[in-house]
């Protein structure tokens, strides 16, 4: 869990042959399945004690015992978006007018094909986001709580960081084998800590294409 925190990349499919458990569930299925044979058993008491407490434990605190919310500025996933189009050749994001980046992130949300190319060249610090986006997609909202976007501004803020939990659960699901599984995804949350941005945010997501908008969204913001 640490190496995966720190952005190693760790195999999740070497664990000495056996099986990770991903979601409470996993770990509560078979533990029901004991809870319930000793009771068929005449074994009620011993169900009753501290197997019975363990399963309490799961449904109430999960896998992770408490969910941690990942934070990042808004600029630095303004650079990361804008590293991808500039490499493709597409222009600078940092550039382009918010009607444009909402219209662009928008089509990309809508697609299933990979975005970012694996022999990308990147700098440090794009790295580090996009890896970040990675070990979160692996944990998964079970694990973590939401993403939340510091000094955001605009709308395409919170659009760009879905496009990188896009692209991080494609790229998870093709190490893994599986299908990518949006369900996972954090919820997004956007800070708008000026007064200059807070007073334009309501104006800013109300105009932005309900369809572009995280599932999670209210569609109707009047």
């Amino acid at each position: 869990m640490e190496d995966m925190l720190a952005g190693s990349n760790v195999d999740l499919a070497d664990n000495d042959g056996g099986e990770w458990y991903s979601a409470e569930e996993q770990l509560a299925q078979p533990l029901l399945a004991i809870y319930w044979s000793l009771w068929e058993c005449g074994g009620g008491m011993v169900a009753d004690g501290r197997l019975l407490d363990l399963i309490r434990r799961i449904y109430c605190f999960g896998m992770s015992l408490l969910k941690l919310d990942v934070r990042q500025e808004s600029t630095r996933h303004r650079d990361a978006v804008d590293a991808i189009t500039t490499y493709l050749g597409y222009g600078s994001f940092k550039e382009w007018d918010e009607d444009r980046k909402i219209e662009w992130l928008t089509e990309e949300l809508a697609t299933k094909r990979p975005l970012i190319p694996a022999d990308m060249p990147m700098t440090d610090e794009v790295r580090e986001v996009l890896e970040t986006f990675r070990v979160a997609a692996r944990l998964g909202s079970a694990s973590l709580g939401a993403y939340v976007i510091s000094m955001a501004q605009k709308a395409s803020d919170v659009l760009a960081v879905e496009l990188l939990q896009k692209e991080a659960r494609g790229q998870v699901a093709a190490e893994t084998g599986t299908r990518p599984d949006a369900s996972r995804s954090l919820r997004v949350v956007p800070l708008f800590e000026t007064l200059d941005d807070l007073d334009a945010a309501g104006e800013e997501l109300i105009t932005t294409p309900p369809a572009a908008l995280p599932s999670s969204w209210p569609r109707d913001r009047r």
